[in-house]
This record gives C-alpha cells, sequence and structure tokens, in this order.
C-alpha cells in the first residue's frame, strides 16, 4: 500500500506546472507527420523552496520530508497553483465561488457541528460556446476579467474541467465560460484547486549557508492505477 506524504509547509519562489506529451511522431514517405501517443499524460511540477523565508525552516522541512520517504517511493501530496502569476488570480479570492471551511486550532483538525462557507457563490447555467463545451455563471463582479486560460472550474458533483480561454464578465455580473469538458449546472468554483500524488524525480543538495538559498526540486505525478493498491495519505505537519 503506497505511503503518500502531504507537501510540507514552504515557503515557495518559484514554479512550473503543465502536462507531459508521451508521444512520438512519425514521417511517411511524402514527409506528412503521425503523431501517435499510447501513454497518459502527466503533470510535471517543478519548484523553488526557499530554505529560511520568514519561518527560517524551509530546509528543515524538506530535510525531514526527505527523511519520511527513506526506503519507498517518494510521493507526495501537492495542491499546485495555476500556470499563472499570482497577481492574475489574487485579487479574485473568495469572489468566484464559494467554498467550506475547515477549522483548526494549533494545527489540529476541529469537529463542528455547523458548516462554514466562505466566498461568493456562483451559478453555472449549461451552454455551448460555438464547438466547445461552456457554462454561463452569474454573481459574478462586473466588468473585470473573472477567468483564465488553464484554471480549473469545479462543479457541485466534483467534476472538473479547464478554461480555454480568458473570459470577462458584464455589467451585470455574467459570463461565459469556455471549457474544455462538461460541467454539470449549478454552483461552481472557477479558480479551483486539485490535489495531486506526485513522485519526486530529482531532488536537491542540501546546504546550510549564511544567507538564502534556493532548494530546486522536480515531480511528475502518478496516478492510483500504477500501483496495486490505494494510496495512503499521511500528515506529519499537522
Amino acid at each position: 500500500m503506497p505511503q503518500v506524504i502531504t507537501w510540507p509547509p514552504v515557503s515557495i519562489a518559484a514554479y512550473g506546472v503543465g502536462p507531459t506529451r508521451p508521444g512520438s511522431t512519425s514521417y511517411g514517405m511524402r514527409g506528412n507527420p503521425y503523431y501517435s501517443q499510447y501513454r497518459a499524460a502527466r503533470e510535471q511540477y517543478d519548484v523553488d523552496v526557499l530554505s529560511v523565508s520568514t519561518t527560517q525552516d524551509g530546509l528543515g522541512y524538506l530535510t525531514a520530508l526527505r527523511r519520511q520517504l527513506d526506503g519507498q517511493v517518494p510521493l507526495v501530496m501537492i495542491r499546485p497553483l495555476s500556470a499563472l502569476h499570482w497577481a492574475a488570480w489574487a485579487p479574485l479570492l473568495g469572489l468566484r465561488g464559494a467554498t467550506d471551511l475547515e477549522w483548526t486550532a494549533d494545527g489540529r483538525t476541529l469537529t463542528w457541528d455547523l458548516s462554514w462557507r466562505d466566498g461568493v457563490v456562483i451559478t453555472a447555467t449549461v451552454k455551448s460556446d460555438g464547438s466547445w463545451n461552456a457554462i454561463r455563471c452569474t454573481g459574478l463582479p462586473p466588468n473585470r476579467m473573472i477567468a483564465y486560460p488553464d484554471e480549473i472550474v469545479r462543479d457541485s458533483t466534483g467534476a472538473t474541467a479547464r478554461v480555454l480561454k480568458a473570459e470577462r464578465s458584464d455589467a451585470g455580473g455574467g459570463a461565459v465560460i469556455r471549457l474544455d469538458g462538461p460541467l454539470a449546472a449549478g454552483e461552481v468554483v472557477i479558480g479551483a484547486l486539485e490535489s495531486r500524488v506526485m513522485e519526486i524525480t530529482d531532488w536537491f543538495t542540501p546546504r546550510v549557508s549564511f544567507g538564502q538559498e534556493v532548494m530546486k526540486m522536480s515531480m511528475r505525478q502518478v496516478f492510483a492505477t500504477d500501483f496495486p493498491d490505494a494510496f495512503v495519505e499521511v500528515d506529519p505537519w499537522s
């Protein structure tokens, strides 16, 4: 049963995220190309972690992670941000859908009888945008960019699709968002995050210095079908 360690709370200076293209191109007698892909595309994630940052514990956390993964496949659970600069999505936090809040104290989850939600409720109806899947959303802030390409949209069933083109809301707070797949009508969250199980393929070299160090790591996505047993997530940090 593969054990997956939750990614530690470290400060990230830069990251790169995107899918692989695990295929090949062959050429016919006339030079015409043929592309074939028999393996599933997997997300890649490259990250630069600060050794000191404001909390002075980055190197300690990553060294602890390395010890936790000793003797096993180095699997971690991450929630990568989208392939956008933070200045694009940060001003829209809480304005593109309501999410459930999880209360904690001293790093430990608290159980409440009441449900708490944060953010503005965004409602969607299903439509098409030319030959593409799309949803029409209401309840958005008016007259501003509200969706960016490759952001994730999640519906109330938990299904997700990615935004294909930048979209702007109208004066009434409505917008049609073109997607790469179908979603259900109802509440949606634009700019949602998804968890990914990643295998660390390239580790940093631990080094203590008098200044800030950038620790570079690379990862590739793994699927549950890659293993005979289900994942078990372990969180040593909370």
